[in-house]
């Protein structure tokens, strides 16, 4: 066997192997992976070199050969597309005139218009299956299906409003209030509170003045409590009651607290003629309405208002509960005057 293998190996050109070198080093593997470009999020996927190609971990990995022409067709032609929309979408977040002209956004909606022109020719709609299949692993996909609107009935589809006009914008923080209504938008929204400083700068006007003809329009209460302002919609919710009870502590000063607060509870105040209400707190025992300034044999008005349909019915409620513990406690005093009966001398 040997001596055959020699014989074999002989018959081999001397030329036909040699040592390995750097000539004769492994081609590229287009699988290796390279950097990811700036702002390329996990899972996006990239057109580089004519290749398909997705970033993950910071790195992009090369599946070009994972699909078919007709699926890299697509994936380039939605790249594209994507690309656009998002350069569009940045240039309308800068500051309105100073860093992008109308002349620019108009050249950028052009060439994404032309874009979608092409790609809906050739692939189909944005939605269709072929195209979903293709690029829904894309973080960026719901991006593209928000551009394009489905008419189900009608099996057809129209573009965006982002194709036609501006659609988004920076928010500036504003410098001027034109009404004091908006002045206090301004001030919950950029400075979480009523910040009466504030509301002045952006009315040009002296902040006391501003004070007082918010709380005049009811735009504004002072928390007797905190001695904070706070806005209308803030003071009046809430734990109204204990709010009504503080500003009827605070004196006069807050007499337009208590009306406003008297506004949002029902009945609050009925108290003032002597009914029950809140400025009269008030309890039932069989059937009268005691407080700390007297009892009234009956409510007023019972049966003519809703105050007195429901101080009714908190009778009838109230007396029943007084009724069964009365009851109860006739049972047990029964109870032990049996067991008394029994045992006399408690031996038991």
């Amino acid at each position: 066997m040997g001596a055959a293998l020699q014989q074999a190996a002989a018959l081999i050109p001397s030329s036909a192997y040699g040592p390995l070198g750097a000539a004769s080093a492994a081609p590229s593997n287009p699988a290796t992976a390279v950097a990811a470009p700036e702002g390329a999020r996990p899972g996006s996927q990239v057109l580089r070199g004519g290749r398909i190609q997705i970033a993950q971990q910071g790195e992009l990995v090369d599946i070009h050969d994972r699909t078919n022409a007709t699926v890299h067709q697509r994936i380039a032609g939605m790249c594209d597309f994507r690309d656009r929309a998002r350069k569009l979408l940045a240039a309308q977040m800068q500051n309105d005139g100073d860093d992008v002209s109308d002349n620019e956004l108009a050249d950028l909606r052009r060439g994404l218009n032309g874009n979608c022109d092409w790609l809906v020719a050739r692939h189909g709609c944005l939605t269709s299956r072929a195209n979903a299949l293709a690029f829904r692993r894309d973080p960026d996909y719901p991006l593209l299906l928000s551009l394009e609107h489905n008419d189900e009935e009608e099996e057809a589809a129209t573009k965006a409003d982002i194709f036609h006009r501006r659609t988004v914008g920076r928010v500036v923080e504003p410098v001027r209030a034109a009404e004091p209504d908006e002045a206090v938008a301004y001030s919950t929204q950029w400075r979480g509170r009523v910040d009466l400083a504030y509301m002045a700068e952006l009315l040009q006007a002296d902040a006391h003045a501003v004070a007082r003809d918010l709380e005049d329009r009811g735009l504004i209460y002072r928390n007797p409590e905190t001695g904070n302002p706070e806005t209308a919609d803030a003071y009046l919710s809430g734990s109204v009651k204990r709010k009504l009870h503080a500003a009827l502590a605070a004196g006069d000063a807050y007499e337009s607290n208590v009306r406003a607060l008297e506004l949002v509870i029902p009945d609050a105040g009925s108290g003032r003629d002597g009914r029950c209400g809140i400025r009269a707190t008030s309890a039932r025992r069989n059937g009268s309405c005691v407080s700390s300034s007297g009892t009234w044999p009956d409510c007023g008005g019972t049966g003519r208002s809703l105050s007195g349909i429901l101080c009714a019915r908190h009778c009838m409620t109230t007396r029943s509960m007084y009724a069964k513990q009365d009851e109860s406690e006739e049972r047990g005093h029964g109870r032990q005057v049996g067991r008394i009966a029994e045992d006399p001398q408690g031996t038991a």
